[in-house]
């Protein structure tokens, strides 16, 4: 898909450098299965569904769905286990942009809660 063409393209840059690098494929970094929603623009989704949910943990109807939740518990896993493996190393991830807002409302959370106390 458009992550891997991405990837492909920033590898493309790398070619002709000393540094070896390691392509890896991790389905925790795909973007959000939309159930029955999947495939449709979000005026679609208001027009057949009456409001948008923005609760993190709203699934859409149908199979497979995941809520922001679940695309955030995956995608944090996929982070703290390579964080782990490749401490104090330089660490490139290329994924969806869906993917990239559940971190960042984890960070930003976590951030908010960090300030109060």
């Amino acid at each position: 898909g458009r992550a891997r063409e991405t990837g492909r393209l920033i590898m493309e840059q790398f070619k002709s450098s000393s540094v070896e690098l390691d392509v890896v494929y991790d389905d925790r970094l795909m973007e959000r299965n939309f159930g029955d929603w999947q495939g449709m623009t979000k005026q679609e989704i208001l027009e057949n569904y009456v409001e948008l949910h923005t609760d993190l943990h709203f699934k859409p109807p149908g199979k497979n769905s995941e809520s922001k939740h679940m695309v955030q518990q995956r995608a944090i896993q996929f982070c703290s286990e390579i964080a782990g493996k490749h401490y104090g190393k330089r660490v490139l991830v290329v994924t969806h942009g869906g993917v990239l807002e559940s971190l960042f409302i984890d960070v930003l959370m976590h951030n908010a809660f960090a300030e109060r106390t």
